[in-house]
């Protein structure tokens, strides 16, 4: 979970002073962003999706109203937190790559600022089961 933390706190850095420029390299598999189950995803505050590496069909799409196995609406506990506290742990069930069962996960959410002032939040996530 440190690391989780210290890459989105890292990709908060870059997206502040690249923008949509930073998500070319944040694509990257097997980079520093993109590694096995741990990626780094950006979506708006209204809860459009801007950058997914793992499924890159969902991006501009919006998922305010989606819910996880559970019935949580996790696109909206993620802007919650970005909101009210500027960065923190959100859990919810999602399917790990290549599967269809849902799995305990969490992701550290923070919140940055485009250079063009437009105000998002980046995302990091483990699996913890």
């Amino acid at each position: 979970a440190k690391q989780i933390k210290a890459l989105v706190d890292k990709a908060v850095v870059l997206i502040e002073s690249k923008g949509k420029g930073a998500f070319p390299e944040l694509r990257k598999k097997d980079s520093e962003w993109y590694k096995g189950d741990a990626y780094i995803f950006v979506d708006d505050m209204n809860g459009t999706v801007l950058l997914l590496p793992t499924e890159p069909e969902l991006e501009g799409k919006n998922l305010i109203d989606m819910k996880d196995a559970n019935g949580k609406l996790w696109m909206r506990a993620f802007i919650e937190t970005a909101k009210t506290r500027g960065s923190g742990w959100v859990d919810y069930m999602w399917p790990k790559p290549g599967t269809d069962k849902p799995s305990k996960k969490i992701s550290y959410i923070k919140r940055a600022k485009m250079p063009d002032g437009k105000m998002v939040f980046v995302g990091g996530s483990i699996y913890v089961e």
